[in-house]
């Protein structure tokens, strides 16, 4: 097993929640730019930088489990899944058309579940219309 799997095992978890960050600026910003290279680190740093990303991930994997963001990604797949628009398009709507008046992810937990039965209802209207 390499010196270094625990790294790309969590590198791999970054991918799938959509961080896009390569090996060398993950290096770069834990080091403040000193380093570059998974050999240039110490044990230790290796290691604080493992439990670092490894925290980070776990916060954003909650994050995008919170109400709030289930809430988001209902109004995403009626609107852009279901009903073809784009999320540009959704923001607009949501700036144009939504109780609120803001962009989607500008809406408090309450404002949301009053968003969402918005949105059902326009959905539910456009299959009518088809």
């Amino acid at each position: 097993m390499s010196k270094y799997a625990a790294f790309f095992a969590v590198k791999k978890r970054m991918e799938k929640s959509g961080d896009e960050s390569t090996r060398q600026e993950i290096i770069s910003d834990f080091t403040d730019g000193s380093k570059s290279s998974l050999k240039e680190l110490s044990d230790q740093e290796y290691n604080l930088l493992i439990r670092k990303l490894t925290d980070s991930l776990k916060k954003s994997e909650k994050w995008q489990q919170t109400p709030e963001n289930v809430m988001r990604r209902k109004i995403i797949a009626l609107f852009v899944h279901q009903m073809g628009y784009t999320m540009s398009g959704l923001n607009d709507w949501c700036l144009r058309y939504g109780k609120f008046k803001k962009a989607l992810n500008g809406h408090s937990k309450k404002e949301l579940t009053e968003l969402v039965t918005q949105a059902e209802f326009v959905y539910q209207d456009y299959l009518k219309r088809i």
